[in-house]
C-alpha cells in the first residue's frame, strides 16, 4: 500500500483533462446534431476540381497511409486536422480547411486501431471529407455528417490492403529460403507500396476529379446494411 496517499495530478495533466472534457462536452451535441440533421448547405452550382488538385489530394491520402517519414505519415497526415490544413493549402484556403478538418476530427477523438482492425478511416474522412466540404462550401455540420460514411468506406481500402499484403509475406518467405535478398526487399517494400498507391491515390484522385456530386452518389448508393457490414468486417479482420 502506498503510504503517501493518492497521487496528485500535475498542472499540465489537469489542464489536459479540463480541455479534453470541454471538447467532448461542446463537440458531442454538435456531432449528434450534424448526423441527425444532415448537410445544412447545398451548393447552387456543381463545384469543380482541377486535375492537379485531385492528384495532390489523392497523393496526400496515400502518404497518410504509408510508412514513410519513419512512420510519421500515419501519425500526422492520417489525422483529419492535419489533412484539413493540407487540403486547405491545395485549394488556397488553409484557414477554412483547418477548421473543417478540426470539425471532422471530433468524430475520431477516440479513434484506436487495435489488433489490425479499424472502426473507420480518419485519413479518408479527413482528405476527402474536407475536399467535399471546402469545394462545395458546406457547413461544419455537413462536414461532420459526411465524415462517418466516408470513414466507413475507408475500411474497404484497409481490408483490401491487409488481404493482399499477406501474399507479399509469402513471397518474402520464399525469397528468403532462396537467400534472395533483393526478392525480400521487393516483397517487403516495393510491391506493398505499389499496391497501396493503386488502392489509395488512384481511386481518390478519380473520385475527387469527377466531382463532389459523384462521391455523394457513391455513398448514397450503398445500403445501410452494407455500411454496417464494412464496420463489422473491420472489427473481425484480426480473427
Amino acid at each position: 500500500m502506498n503510504a503517501r496517499g493518492p497521487r496528485q495530478l500535475k498542472p499540465s495533466a489537469k489542464l489536459a483533462l479540463v480541455l479534453s472534457t470541454a471538447i467532448v462536452i461542446v463537440g458531442t451535441p454538435s456531432v449528434v446534431h450534424a448526423i441527425v440533421t444532415g448537410p445544412q448547405a447545398v451548393p447552387t452550382a456543381a463545384p469543380t476540381v482541377s486535375l492537379i488538385q485531385a492528384i495532390l489530394v489523392g497523393f496526400g491520402y496515400y502518404i497518410s497511409q504509408s510508412p514513410w517519414y519513419f512512420g510519421m505519415s500515419f501519425f500526422t497526415f492520417n489525422r483529419p486536422l492535419v489533412a484539413g490544413l493540407c487540403v486547405g493549402l491545395i485549394f488556397g484556403d488553409p484557414a477554412q480547411g483547418t477548421l473543417i478538418g478540426a470539425a471532422i476530427n471530433l468524430v475520431y477523438l477516440g479513434f484506436i486501431s487495435a489488433g489490425g482492425s479499424i472502426p473507420g478511416d480518419p485519413g479518408l474522412a479527413g482528405w476527402v471529407g474536407t475536399t467535399i466540404a471546402l469545394v462545395g462550401n458546406l457547413s461544419y455540420g455537413a462536414a461532420l455528417a459526411l465524415a462517418v460514411p466516408i470513414g466507413l468506406l475507408g475500411t474497404i481500402i484497409w481490408n483490401a490492403r491487409m488481404t493482399v499484403n499477406s501474399a507479399f509475406v509469402a513471397m518474402a518467405d520464399r525469397a528468403a529460403e532462396r537467400a534472395d535478398v533483393s526478392g525480400v526487399i521487393l516483397a517487403n517494400i516495393l510491391y506493398p507500396q505499389l499496391w497501396l498507391f493503386a488502392i489509395t491515390a488512384v481511386p481518390v484522385t478519380i473520385a475527387v476529379f469527377l466531382g463532389t456530386t459523384f462521391i455523394g452518389d457513391v455513398i448514397n448508393s450503398f445500403p445501410a446494411w452494407l455500411l454496417g457490414g464494412l464496420a463489422i468486417a473491420g472489427g473481425i479482420l484480426p480473427a
